[in-house]
Parts: C-alpha cells; sequence; structure tokens
C-alpha cells in the first residue's frame, strides 16, 4: 500500500482518474451489486441473513484490527494512529447499532475507505480528502433517490451518508498509517479553508440553506407544495424516533440537521489527523 499511494502522489492525473472512475462505477453498479444480497436474502430468513452477515463483518473487522495494529509497530507516531483506530471502530459499532436497517449495509464502510485512499494523493490532505469522500456520499444518495429509486416511497437516505464518511476514516487510519510521501507544509486554518474541498462544501451549504429557507427544499410535500419543489421524504413523516423491525434491527433516522451535524464533528475528527502528518510517517 505505501507503494501504490506514493505512486499516485506523484500522479495526480493519474490519481484523478482512478478515484472518479472507481466512484463512478461503484454508484452505477447499485443495482447489480444487491442482487446476490437479495438472492441470498430471498433462501435465509432476515434474522439469519442479518446474522450472517454479522459474523462475517465482525470476524473481518478483527482481522483488520490485527493486522493494522501488526503494521503500527514501527510507526513513528503509533498511539496517535491506534487511538484513530480505535475511535473509528468504536464509532463503527455504534452505527452498526443505530442506522442500519439492514446489516448488509456495512459494505459502506470498504467502499468509501477504499475511495478515501484514492483521493488522498490527490488533495494531500486529510482534512480535503474527507470533506469530498463525504460530498462524493451526498452525490451517491442523491443519484440513488433522484434517479435509480424514484418511483420508491423512500427518502433521502442522511443515515447512508453517515456510513459513507464513517468509511471514509477508515481510509483515513489506512493512509495515516501507510503513506509516506506527504506533503511538507504545515496546516493551518488559513490553507483548509482556501482549499477547493472547503470551498465546495462552503458552497454546498450555503446552498442547500438557501433553497431550504426559500422553500425549494423541503422535508415532506404537502397538498400545496409545487411539483418542482424538492422533497427529501416520500414516503410520508417517520413517526418514531427509534424504528423497530420485525428482524431484530432497531435503527434511527437521521434527519437533515443532525446529519449536518455529524458530519461536521466527523471532517473535524479525521481532519486533526493532519497535525500529525508529516514526512516521514514510517520507518
Amino acid at each position: 500500500m505505501i507503494r501504490f499511494i506514493d505512486w499516485l502522489s506523484t500522479r495526480r492525473t493519474w490519481a484523478a482518474v482512478l478515484a472518479v472512475c472507481y466512484f463512478v462505477a461503484m454508484t452505477l453498479s447499485h443495482d447489480l451489486m444487491q442482487r446476490p444480497a437479495y438472492w441470498a436474502q430471498g433462501r435465509l430468513s432476515h434474522r439469519s441473513w442479518n446474522a450472517l452477515v454479522a459474523v462475517v463483518g465482525v470476524s473481518l473487522l478483527v482481522v483488520f484490527c490485527v493486522w493494522l495494529t501488526r503494521a503500527l509497530r514501527h510507526h513513528v507516531r503509533r498511539r496517535v494512529a491506534a487511538s484513530f483506530l480505535v475511535v473509528t471502530v468504536a464509532i463503527a459499532v455504534l452505527s452498526f447499532h443505530t442506522l442500519l436497517v439492514m446489516n448488509i449495509e456495512v459494505v459502506h464502510f470498504p467502499h468509501y475507505a477504499i475511495l478515501a485512499i484514492l483521493l488522498y494523493p490527490i488533495t494531500r490532505r486529510h482534512t480535503d480528502t474527507i470533506i469530498l469522500a463525504t460530498i462524493a456520499g451526498l452525490i451517491d444518495e442523491g443519484y440513488q433517490y433522484f434517479h435509480l429509486y424514484a418511483d420508491r416511497g423512500i427518502h433521502f437516505d442522511f443515515n447512508d451518508v453517515l456510513l459513507d464518511t464513517i468509511g471514509a476514516g477508515f481510509g483515513q487510519v489506512l493512509v495515516f498509517v501507510f503513506a509516506r510521501g506527504v506533503r511538507e507544509e504545515s496546516v493551518t486554518i488559513s490553507t483548509v479553508s482556501r482549499s477547493p474541498a472547503c470551498i465546495a462544501a462552503a458552497a454546498l451549504l450555503t446552498a442547500g440553506t438557501l433553497a431550504t429557507w426559500a422553500g425549494w427544499i423541503r422535508i415532506l410535500r404537502d397538498a400545496a407544495t409545487p411539483s418542482w419543489v424538492v422533497i427529501l421524504r416520500r414516503g410520508g413523516p417517520s413517526t418514531r424516533y427509534w424504528t423497530p423491525t420485525d428482524w431484530g434491527k432497531t435503527y434511527h433516522e437521521v434527519g437533515p440537521c443532525e446529519w449536518l451535524l455529524a458530519a461536521t464533528i466527523l471532517v473535524a475528527l479525521y481532519a486533526a489527523l493532519d497535525r500529525y502528518q508529516r514526512r516521514p510517517t514510517n520507518v
């Protein structure tokens, strides 16, 4: 991985092409990727399928943590890296019990971890990488909501966007552990705020806030809502804070304001890695 990240770091154009191709392929293949899950789910009960995915997921997470812990033995900032690994795993476990309707949704983690690894050689900053990954998650969810599943009575799934950001967090930890060829210049609030990723995020936030204030974006539709207004929830209002399912899961449907707060916290968390990322990070 060290060689791969370093190789991409010296070929940013190729890194950008690879990241865009990966994201497009991941976004456009949702239907195709869900077919094996639907096939398996159709032959097992929801509880059995959920339990199977949980066992496989936990096993892979344990293997991942053991492998990364071994890689940390010679890291010059192993305490920092270990702390971020523990926090990320804790966040993932918490999200497993609060955000997932079906356990198979844990695929968001590896998907966006890979995307974050591909984005970092382009941005050379954890702050920009986590912001771009979050924006990518919004685009991905928008594609599903407005195009792929436009005929279904669903909501714009901010739960999935949070899972995407958490997955990108795993990618950030991997990059922190393995990346050698990182920037040498110091990172300040001024330099980060002028980055393209931060400017894009600020522009999107401003546009979304103004559109909501003007009534162009609404949570629910009523009888007087014009057809051109963007509605974030087609299936009617959520009646419970915690929603139980027939297969043993209890989840919370994240609203726009909750997502914005949680996403801001996650971005700030992984942006803190920029304080410690210096050349070299491994010996």
